[in-house]
């Protein structure tokens, strides 16, 4: 029988030769992002909302008396815009805007903060809440021209989570259920029994809660196509953002509150962390590639987008003061 030194001699030496051989795992890119301090890159390669205005690449639309603009999507190499104000003076509007800046308001009264557009740009959808009914009127309309398409009434509180070529992913309480509606064909499909939070019908991905984050609920993510079919799962995290293609993901902490998450987790489609990114909030993300996200970060003086590849983060944007 061997004696104890020489089993420890030849524990230490399988030890070392392991240790020799094993990749070192790489740490996680951990990055503060301080506008104001970050170096100036390229211009953001898509459209995007800078303060008031609509820019892509040299095209700028400003809308000078807007207390908010919100980009609804493309079409058709136009920009539909959406724009409000915090007064009564000013009624939010839908307004499709040519590449040569001419103007034209498609939709007038309705609060657009609610609405979504399709991705090919043919269509947005309305969902109006009647809460004493308890049930909600969705109607979608021409892009083009504001004209009224369809409409259907459904069950509940429902809203939607992403819409593209007819095709309306919905979410639902009272019942709680996901369904997609086929709006040319009037179809509707019930997914699953849980009310998603996020979709991408791009990415083939929906995700929704275990039940209340608040009780120990976890955030799980499936195929759209098929929601038996598991991709992730977190108690600690929630999407906040699929890459358009579904190999990233942007995650926030699961109970984010107040101005915006202050911490932003890039994640392979499978879960697997990338970088983690923080500062004062973040306002959205969008994406120039499928790997690469566009963050509106706001640091505490100043806002800026800001592009990220893995641990290496630049402006793609000029600075703006922050606003709270």
């Amino acid at each position: 029988m061997k004696k104890p030194a020489l089993l420890a001699a030849a524990a230490a030496t399988l030890a070392l030769v392991a240790g020799a051989t094993a990749p070192a795992l790489a740490a996680v890119p951990d990055v503060h992002l301080q506008p104001g301090q970050l170096t100036r890159g390229a211009d953001a390669t898509v459209p995007h909302v800078e303060g008031n205005a609509v820019v892509d690449g040299s095209f700028t639309a400003r809308f000078k008396n807007a207390g908010g603009v919100r980009l609804l999507g493309t079409s058709g190499g136009d920009y539909v815009v959406a724009t409000w104000s915090d007064t009564t003076t000013t009624t939010p509007r839908v307004v499709r805007v040519t590449p040569t800046g001419d103007r034209t308001t498609i939709l007038s009264g309705l609060p657009v903060w609610e609405m979504t557009m399709s991705h090919d740009g043919a269509q947005i959808v309305y969902p109006k809440v009647k809460y004493r009914a308890k049930e909600t009127r969705t109607k979608v309309y021409s892009a083009t021209d504001g004209s009224l398409l369809v409409q259907r009434t459904f069950d509940g509180f429902a809203w939607t989570l992403d819409a593209d070529a007819g095709t309306f992913v919905m979410s639902a309480s009272q019942p709680q259920r996901t369904f997609s509606w086929n709006t040319g064909t009037d179809r509707v499909t019930r997914l699953t029994d849980r009310a998603a939070y996020a979709a991408s019908i791009a990415a083939d991905r929906l995700a929704w809660m275990s039940k209340d984050p608040y009780r120990g609920g976890c955030s799980i993510v499936s195929r759209l196509s098929d929601t038996t079919a598991r991709v992730w799962k977190s108690c600690d995290q929630a999407v906040w953002e699929f890459s358009p293609d579904g190999s990233r993901m942007a995650t926030v902490y699961i109970l984010s509150d107040g101005l915006g998450p202050g911490q932003v987790q890039l994640r392979k489609g499978g879960g697997r962390i990338v970088a983690k990114y923080h500062t004062y909030y973040f306002g959205a993300v969008l994406w120039e590639t499928d790997t690469t996200p566009l963050m509106l970060t706001h640091g505490k003086r100043k806002t800026a987008w800001v592009r990220c590849d893995v641990g290496t983060c630049e402006r793609a944007s000029g600075l703006t003061r922050t606003q709270l």
